[in-house]
């Protein structure tokens, strides 16, 4: 008998690791299905798995920039088309809709010049008059989708190094007085828009890493800056990870507290490419390298070697995904995008309680994740998930097909800051949990 699962979210978050044996290839001959791939984008809209950057090819299709994965099979309806031209360096969700931006000039035969939204059946061009060579990364602040990079003129807009799109046209943000350099990431911290990467104004007021909140620009910590590559919050405190800072405590990862920079532990002896927060713990990626940071100490995600980068890191479908441009995991043909049955620390496997809904990260500042571990009897049932807000209205809501264990993501980046209410019914269980959303 199919009994119905309700999911109500409010204010909630969850991930658990789960045993596994080994690395998996998404084909069955090993074959390297991806190439040139830089990141994940995890979506519950679509319930796909979002793989972009400068592709080309995926298991003998093109698909150019851009394809999405199902748990089964690829997907090159995204496509950019034939000679897209370029690279995708950001993919994310604003008020329901996909956007991606980066190093790019064409997308299904038109001038999409950098930024671009899909419609249902192509990608639109958005953006004429552009007097910028590309736009490196993707924030959704203060309800506006603000975007970072090579920027200049937009629209006949000058908006030095940021601007922000409102889904209907572009609004100037840019950095006051900006002489030379650009961003290279921007991210979401206590409330404010932080940018970082090598850049400066004329004035020598503005450089390396600033912060906007909503109205003004500040610097926080004179100095710093370099080739930062990504930021992600964690512990209530931004990490900042890269190759060769200049004026920080440390060359290749460091942390705010929003009074202080300060070093990650020991440190690390090599650039950082990706952070990603998973199961309360900052994974943290680079050449042949996953390691994870708890807090307080470090580990190694496991002893597997890969003979390049490792990019991105996420999960789907209760599985673990990895994307870079490794062509070989442990000697075997695994090319560009591999998956784990569940993922291993060190020897210490945290696995969720049976019967308990679990979420993380709480407080968060763009997505959800949702963690019940089933009892036999709620085995294969279907899930609706909802976010609720504090007058009771519905948000968002989502079904999902259970397991054994419900485990999903979702995106709710869009979502104004406050605290909400998630409940699970399974039939006539109710599961209810808070989270509290924290740009």
């Amino acid at each position: 008998m199919n009994e119905k699962i309700t999911v109500l979210i409010v204010f909630i978050l969850g991930f658990s690791m789960v045993e596994a044996q080994n690395w998996v290839a998404l084909d069955s001959a090993k074959m390297n299905v991806i190439n040139n791939g830089t990141l994940f984008l995890p979506d519950s809209i679509t319930g796909k798995l979002f793989i972009a950057g400068d592709l080309t090819t995926i298991e003998g299709h093109q698909s150019w920039e851009i394809a999405a994965w199902d748990g089964s099979n690829w997907d090159t309806t995204y496509s950019f088309g034939a000679y897209g031209g370029g690279q995708i360096k950001s993919i994310i969700r604003y008020q329901n809709e996909l956007y991606a931006c980066g190093a790019f000039s064409t997308a299904c035969h038109k001038y999409t010049m950098s930024f671009t939204r899909w419609n249902a059946n192509c990608w639109d061009s958005l953006i004429i008059n552009h007097h910028s060579n590309y736009i490196e990364d993707l924030r959704v602040y203060n309800n506006l989708l603000f975007m970072t990079g090579e920027i200049d003129t937009i629209c006949g807009i000058y908006s030095p190094n940021s601007v922000a799109w409102n889904g209907n046209s572009f609004i100037p943000k840019g950095l006051p007085h900006w002489s030379s350099g650009n961003s290279m990431v921007c991210c979401v911290f206590h409330n404010a828009l932080y940018f970082a990467g090598n850049f400066s104004d004329s004035i020598g007021f503005l450089y390396g890493f600033v912060k906007f909140d909503g109205t003004n620009w500040s610097m926080p910590y004179p100095g710093f800056g370099g080739l930062v590559q990504t930021m992600a919050v964690y512990n209530d405190e931004l990490y900042i990870g890269g190759n060769y800072f200049a004026g920080g405590p440390a060359d290749f990862i460091v942390k705010w507290n929003d009074t202080t920079l300060s070093a990650v532990g020991s440190g690390l002896s090599t650039g950082v490419g990706g952070l990603r927060v998973i199961d309360n713990k900052l994974f943290v990626l680079g050449t042949n390298m996953i390691r994870v940071w708890d807090g307080s100490n470090w580990s190694n995600f496991s002893n597997d070697s890969f003979n390049n980068a490792i990019l991105d890191v996420t999960i789907y479908n209760n599985e673990l995904y990895v994307l870079g441009g490794f062509t070989k995991i442990n000697g075997d043909s695994i090319g560009g995008v591999a998956k784990y049955n569940g993922w291993h620390l060190s020897d210490h496997d945290i696995k969720s309680t049976k019967g308990e809904l679990e979420i993380f990260p709480n407080p968060t500042s763009d997505v959800l994740n949702i963690l019940l571990d089933l009892s036999a009897q709620d085995y294969h049932k279907q899930v609706s998930i909802k976010i609720i807000d504090v007058m009771g209205r519905t948000i968002i809501e989502k079904d999902e097909n259970s397991n054994t264990i419900l485990q999903t993501v979702l995106n709710i980046s869009d979502l104004s800051n406050a605290t909400y209410l998630l409940q699970v019914i399974i039939g006539s269980k109710i599961y209810n949990k808070t989270f509290i959303l924290n740009k």
